[in-house]
């Protein structure tokens, strides 16, 4: 209350949603008595006006703005997000109780924040990530807008008190002062190109933005200009191959996730006697015979485990595949080994055993990609709508799969809600049913729907947002494809829910 009373704001962050709305009451009860009456005032005016009609705010928070608290997660509308947000940037509120969807993206400093726990949301065992951390901490006094700020991290007891600092932070004694100086202790920024999903997606991002190239002008000089090649020739152990855009053979697959003198020894037959042994259409297993150290049993499966897993690279010598993602010298030569022998088996076999796949073979499968007449790779028209649709190629990939079944609105539905899993990893059927139909056969408003529903205004609304990205896109491949009965179902029910709702109560800058 110190903060408050001297002027100053303040942002808490909380676990959970109900934690944010809980605690924001409790704060409310001491926070009004530092507002004036002017102040109050001018928030309920702020409230009513003409601008924020349609903020489709809770009616629980509107006593607690008046009094000079909010709170802010997912939970609200964009635009009861955005109110907050503005009443809090412009100090006409002292105190928010935020989760961690206000930890990046949005300019909102504050004289005092306070971490009430560093444990996951999703599973209290976990701490918070370091990075996520400091930027909740560094909102505090920032340069330009406070001339003091204080972090504070709320330990249960001494012992985590000393696990918060101990993973948080470094820590020096100041001999002068005998205080301790903490300094943020970050984690490493990884790139996202270090996957083969990510890689893809940006390689039909690139040829489109640059109308076709080579290739190899993208492998070797567009990506490798990329933080990703950078980040990996900072590190002391680097595979040998950075990068795979084209046909991805097993040789190149070993080199991805193996150091360059690994290789060469494993080619110069330096490494041991490597003997095949296993051969099958999802596995590859030998057996390498060191000079000095014995012998080591290795494979490369690429079969499925009962939790849908693959399998992937083993070897007795205890460390196949490191935490680096480098395989062990004897997995390399018996990689290195099969390349030679087995041809084509070990090109299928391998690069799937180390879950790698090329991204030119997947957009080319897709039809994304095509080749020209003057050798360079281009987005073919489908190509460029799944781009400029942002579609992940997981989601382009079921959405082509499953378009020439549609044959009726049912159907319609089943696609867009199987769609919606893929995009989202969380089962939704029978909420995405209920939204859709009350949005279709009522005139409801949004928030009655979602008060109807008992969900938060902002999960139904991000739950329609995404609907009608999807339906949208759905319209729009259905029409490359010449799929006319599709297009044509997808877009009547986009402009039923359109009309509904065309730009007031939908969502326009998505949902966390």
């Amino acid at each position: 209350m110190t903060t408050v009373q001297h002027n100053g704001q303040v942002i808490v962050f909380f676990r959970t949603r109900k934690e944010c709305e809980t605690q924001a009451l409790r704060l409310a009860a001491h926070v009004k008595r530092q507002m004036t009456a002017n102040e109050k005032t001018a928030v309920d005016a702020e409230l009513t006006s003409v601008e924020n009609w349609d903020a489709s705010l809770p009616s629980e928070i509107t006593p607690l703005l008046h009094d000079g608290v909010g709170y802010h997660h997912a939970g609200l509308s964009s635009r009861g997000r955005a109110m907050v947000e503005s009443l809090f940037r412009r100090g006409m509120i002292r105190a928010l109780c935020a989760t961690t969807t206000l930890a990046a993206g949005m300019d909102l400093p504050a004289r005092l924040v306070i971490v009430s726990s560093v444990h996951s949301p999703s599973d209290y065992r976990q701490m918070l990530p370091v990075n996520m951390v400091h930027q909740m901490l560094g909102r505090a006094g920032r340069p330009g807008r406070d001339e003091q700020g204080f972090g504070v991290i709320v330990a249960g007891s001494r012992g985590e008190a000393d696990a918060i600092v101990e993973h948080y932070f470094y820590h020096t004694g100041d001999d002068s002062t005998g205080r301790t100086l903490l300094e943020p202790r970050y984690a490493p920024v990884h790139s996202a190109l270090g996957t083969s999903a990510a890689l893809t997606e940006q390689l039909l991002a690139f040829l489109d933005h640059m109308q076709g190239s080579t290739l190899e002008h993208m492998q070797d000089e567009v990506l490798a200009d990329s933080y990703y090649t950078y980040s990996r020739r900072g590190i002391s152990r680097t595979p040998m191959r950075h990068l795979e855009l084209g046909v991805l053979t097993a040789s190149a697959a070993i080199e991805l996730h193996a150091l360059s003198d690994t290789v060469h020894a494993a080619r110069q037959g330096s490494v041991g006697t490597v003997r095949i042994r296993e051969v099958g259409e999802d596995v590859i297993g030998g057996i390498v015979a060191e000079q000095m150290s014995g012998q080591f049993t290795c494979r490369f499966s690429a079969r499925l485990s009962s939790g849908n897993i693959v399998e992937g690279p083993m070897c007795s010598c205890g460390r196949g595949l490191d935490e680096d993602g480098i395989l062990c010298q004897h997995l390399v030569a018996l990689g290195i080994e099969a390349s030679t022998q087995l041809g084509s088996l070990a090109d299928y076999v391998i690069p799937l055993a180390l879950s790698e796949s090329s991204p030119f073979e997947a957009l080319s499968r897709l039809g994304l990609i095509e080749g020209t007449s003057d050798g360079r790779v281009a987005p073919t028209r489908l190509g460029r709508t799944v781009n400029r649709l942002y579609l992940r190629i997981q989601t382009a990939r079921e959405m082509l799969a499953m378009l020439p079944l549609v044959d009726s609105n049912m159907q319609m539905m089943a696609l867009l809600k199987h769609l919606m899993f893929v995009e989202s990893g969380q089962e939704q059927d029978t909420l995405v049913d209920a939204v859709i139909g009350h949005v279709v056969n009522t005139s409801a408003s949004l928030a009655d729907i979602a008060r109807t529903l008992e969900q938060s205004a902002g999960d139904v609304f991000a739950l329609l947002e995404r609907f009608r990205w999807l339906l949208h896109s759905t319209a729009a491949v259905a029409e490359v494809g010449g799929m006319t009965h599709v297009c044509e179902l997808a877009r009547q029910l986009y402009n039923i829910i359109d009309s509904r709702f065309v730009t007031k109560e939908v969502i326009t800058d998505g949902d966390q």
